[in-house]
């Protein structure tokens, strides 16, 4: 794990991935791909199921 202090005093943390985070990776991925234009996927283009990313 990697910590990272902010300017804000707060703490980054940075971690490897687990398989019990696979369900809110994917509702991520499905979150972000209306919010911008400058991702390679969309909306509806976001086919990712939590228990492929475990």
């Amino acid at each position: 794990m990697k910590v990272i202090g902010l300017s804000s005093g707060k703490e980054l943390r940075i971690r490897q991935g687990e398989a019990s985070d696979a369900h809110a990776f994917a509702d991520f991925l499905h979150q972000i791909a209306g919010e911008s234009d400058n991702l390679t996927f969309g909306p509806n283009e976001v086919n990712v199921k939590p228990d492929e990313q475990k």
